[in-house]
């Protein structure tokens, strides 16, 4: 069996030569892992990859497998895995957790994708497929998740004018701008992909998320933009209060956090924090109401009429839309997630953008 391990990079892959793989396996990029090399973190992944498929497709022996290191986030490390099978190739996306607290919350994390994908029935979300806890050396064991990756799909982020330039990492024909278009049809579909995986009875809902964490990828080939979301950290409602809000009252604070977090990233995705101008407000209410129409049809998890829901929100005056941000304004203080100073900046003249918006809006 031939095995390659390689790094991912927007300029193509790189290979991993041996004085690469003997350097120190990195916790974050600056801090090296006291005992385990590059060398024990691919071997455990490739390891992992065989084990997996010997449990899922028993018999099944690859004559190549190619182990890709894609990405170093905070709680885990991303790699592909691509494994040739006769004349097939078939990819797979392993997270891997090294910590407690990354351990605990991919455990956690495999159990919404389950949870979610079982009861929504949705192609947005990835599949997972084997979990298992890894040898690596040194008494250490790594906790690895092997899930659906979706091919052709690319991260992408808001470019260094931090207005409507999106640039598009694409890593196989070269990273490039969206076109206008493009930019809009990409917040449309992450707007109703959240939407659509909202539950109206208890408010829950996909959360943290991210650009700057890149969680939303985008293919756009043949005239189409797909969206797809690649990780649930959470499923919760937004409040934690000992009453529930009115359901029309908390889908409405949905709404408006989405779009708050809908203009945040990082500039090139690690730069400083960014505010995306308005031009992606419309399709965010967009994808909003279109993800309402279709949970509207009746069936479980049915909300009210979205056009009662878009006369409530054009109801509000300019003084009571600003001030429905408040309470969400007190939480991304608390939260700490370093985006704080820019949504309060641009707060006042976001709700102002966007109540003109929803009274514009056909309905």
């Amino acid at each position: 069996m031939r095995v390659d391990y390689r790094f991912s990079s927007q300029a193509g892959d790189l290979t991993a030569d041996p004085q690469t793989l003997a350097r120190p396996f990195l916790l974050s990029p600056t801090e090296p892992h006291p005992c385990l090399t590059l060398r024990n973190y691919f071997d455990a992944v490739l390891h992992f990859v065989l084990r997996a498929l010997a449990d899922t497709s028993p018999g099944s022996t690859p004559h190549r497998v190619v182990i890709r290191s894609e990405k170093h986030g905070v709680l885990y490390h991303v790699a592909s895995a691509e494994v040739f099978l006769g004349e097939e190739s078939h990819k797979f996306a392993v997270s891997t957790a090294v910590s407690n607290h990354g351990k605990a919350r991919l455990n956690r994390e495999e159990a919404l994708l389950r949870a979610l994908n079982h009861r929504f029935h949705l192609p947005y979300l990835p599949r997972p497929f084997f979990k298992e806890e890894v040898p690596a050396g040194a008494n250490v064991t790594l906790s690895m998740l092997l899930a659906e990756w979706f091919e052709d799909y690319h991260e992408w982020h808001l470019g260094s004018d931090q207005s409507h330039s999106i640039c598009i990492w694409d890593q196989k024909r070269g990273s490039r701008v969206a076109a206008e278009t493009e930019a809009s049809d990409l917040y449309r579909e992450m707007s109703k992909i959240l939407t659509l995986y909202y539950d109206p009875s208890t408010s829950r809902q996909i959360r943290p998320w991210h650009h700057a964490a890149g969680d939303f990828v985008v293919n756009t080939e043949e005239g189409q933009t797909r969206v797809r979301l690649t990780t649930v950290r959470g499923y919760e409602a937004l409040f934690t209060r000992p009453e529930p809000l009115n359901p029309a009252i908390a889908l409405v604070y949905f709404f408006l956090d989405m779009s708050v977090k809908m203009r945040l990233d990082r500039l090139e995705g690690t730069g400083a924090v960014a505010w995306a101008d308005d031009f992606c407000l419309r399709p965010v209410v967009e994808g909003f109401f279109e993800a309402l129409t279709i949970m509207a049809h009746p069936g479980p998890g049915r909300v009210d009429d979205p056009i009662a829901l878009l006369g409530l929100l054009k109801a509000f005056s300019p003084q009571e839309m600003e001030s429905l941000f408040r309470p969400l304004l007190e939480m991304y203080e608390l939260e700490g997630e370093g985006d704080f100073s820019v949504v309060e900046a641009n707060l006042e003249n976001h709700a102002a953008a966007l109540r003109e918006i929803i009274r514009r809006f056909p309905g």
